[in-house]
């Protein structure tokens, strides 16, 4: 599913009385999205989001989700965490952390830790149609090689708001940036970026 699982946190009851389909890294496997029955993956949540009359609404509890692939969140939904400071999304220094298209929201999460073991740019979000909105992307980076450490790419209609972006880096000769906007309809607004 692209996920592995690291987590101690659960939904809360302002959360489980929304109607929307429901992650939580500490349930049982084999949820069905439901508030009593969370998904344990947010793999899980995207799939089921928007389809067959499900809410379009993705809840991710807190928590550290762990990926073993980059994150694809691709159709008209939101992906909500329960707040920058307490759901985190983690590469691992592994893998890239996520990519956002098809109108798609992210927002109220950390994505950390996202690099590459090849020798492809480091990329914590890349964005060409969407929102990732009040948001934290930090440590991301190229790994050891010579290409680029990247916190956000934003290409398309993409747009940043309200987010912080840090600490992101590039090993060797290569550079480090916070945000590049690779097109002149990506945005970014009310943002912060430092350490990169």
């Amino acid at each position: 599913l692209g996920l592995g699982v690291v987590c101690a946190g659960s939904l809360n009851a302002a959360e489980t009385a929304v109607d929307a389909i429901y992650v939580d890294c500490t349930a049982a496997a084999g949820g069905d999205g439901s508030a009593d029955g969370p998904f344990q993956t947010i793999v899980e949540g995207i799939a089921a989001a928007g389809t067959d009359d499900n809410p379009t609404l993705v809840l991710v509890a807190e928590g550290t989700y762990t990926l073993s692939a980059m994150l694809t969140v691709n159709k008209a939904i939101t992906v909500r965490g329960a707040g920058m400071d307490k759901t985190f999304v983690d590469g691992g220094k592994k893998v890239r952390g996520i990519s956002i298209s098809g109108n798609a929201v992210v927002e109220n999460l950390t994505v950390q830790n996202c690099a590459t073991t090849s020798k492809a740019s480091g990329i914590g979000v890349a964005i060409s149609s969407g929102i990732l909105r009040n948001c934290r992307v930090t440590n991301c980076s190229n790994g050891a090689h010579d290409s680029t450490g990247i916190g956000v790419y934003l290409s398309g209609t993409a747009l940043v708001t309200g987010c912080i972006i840090e600490n992101c880096t590039s090993s060797k000769r290569a550079t480090g940036y916070g945000a590049y906007l690779a097109e002149k309809g990506a945005a970014i607004e009310r943002t912060l970026v430092t350490g990169c």
